[in-house]
């Protein structure tokens, strides 16, 4: 089987079901053909449109059946690895491309990947890429392949307001600072907490924080939040969570200098829901000049930057079309390609 992009990614649970789809669109829209391996097979399998092309899913890196399906590709143009993980698995595999490139989606790959690494790269002519440039300067690489989403699949896919707010449990008429993530020290949520309540002290209307996921911060949040008194929302795991970004009047995304790119951020973005950040290098990267950024990770800050971000109302969808667009990515594809 002949394909053109050839894309092998770990699983396809969010945010990389959504990246793989992107980039897959992106090669069509140059009129490549694309295909998807996907590493484990899931309970729930994503849901692709027949306009799509295939995927295919492995039983595990060493699903016998799942490495002779790669054995018989032949990528054509490009062949792109997501993490470490798939590189492993098309080399078990014998799989060969004229051009081969491993993203790196977080900081730390050469941590303890790199002489294997450089060998791959002596051996294949392996290009590596970060998804930001902070990333991409890690790993020494001239590469950056961003994540992209596809505007018109999400503007679809995403839900009015009245009918998140709903589905949520919120009032129509409150102002809603909403937190998205996994509840865990890297993401900073016990700062978002303490920063909104700061904020809600001064702010002269009905607020209300409301944290989307869960994870083992959550005790925590909960006992603060009634110690402080505070008007907050766990709504635990919500599937395809970002559907509900119309229910927020402003998404507080206080990532610690770990998070390389900020999927959640650009997709509020392309939401038009305002944005306050830290300004850690690969989100701030992402968001540029469409946030309202908090300088030092400290609540007094935060409030600030959140009753700056209530008032002017700063948008980043226009940045979000045109940096992290399909036919953004398209034109990386082909450099990548041509190289």
């Amino acid at each position: 089987m002949t394909v053109d992009l050839l894309q092998i990614c770990p699983y396809d649970k969010a945010p990389f079901r959504d990246i793989c789809r992107s980039h897959s669109a992106a090669a069509r829209s140059m009129g490549w053909t694309s295909h998807t391996v996907f590493l484990h097979s899931p309970d729930r399998r994503a849901q692709f449109s027949p306009a799509e092309d295939d995927r295919y899913y492995m039983d595990g890196p060493e699903d016998p059946a799942g490495l002779h399906h790669l054995r018989n590709l032949a990528p054509q143009k490009l062949c792109l690895m997501h993490r470490y993980r798939s590189l492993r698995v098309a080399r078990r595999a014998g799989l060969q491309a004229p051009r081969e490139m491993l993203l790196a989606h977080e900081f730390g790959l050469l941590d303890s990947n790199w002489r294997r690494l450089r060998l791959a790269m002596s051996e294949r002519k392996l290009l590596l890429a970060g998804v930001s440039p902070p990333v991409a300067e890690e790993l020494n690489t001239p590469w950056v392949l961003p994540n992209v989403l596809e505007a018109a699949e999400q503007d679809r896919h995403r839900v009015s307001r009245a009918v998140a707010r709903r589905h949520l449990g919120l009032k129509s008429d409150e102002l809603v600072v909403g937190v998205i993530g996994r509840l865990h020290r890297k993401k900073n949520t016990l700062l978002a907490l303490e920063g909104f309540g700061e904020f809600q002290r001064s702010y002269a209307g009905e607020s209300r924080l409301l944290f989307v996921g869960d994870g083992p911060l959550r005790p925590r949040l909960q006992s603060k939040s009634q110690e402080l008194n505070l008007p907050v929302t766990f709504a635990g795991f919500v599937a395809d969570a970002t559907r509900y970004l119309q229910a927020f009047d402003l998404l507080l995304f206080p990532a610690s200098g770990v998070e390389a790119f900020g999927m959640v951020a650009l997709e509020a973005m392309l939401a038009e829901v305002p944005v306050v950040a830290s300004r850690a290098p690969g989100p701030s990267w992402v968001l540029g000049d469409s946030a309202t950024y908090f300088e030092r990770n400290e609540p007094a800050d935060v409030a600030k930057a959140l009753s700056d971000a209530a008032a002017r109302k700063l948008m980043g969808r226009e940045r979000a079309l045109e940096k992290f667009s399909l036919r953004a990515a398209a034109e990386r594809l082909q450099e990548i390609a041509d190289s």
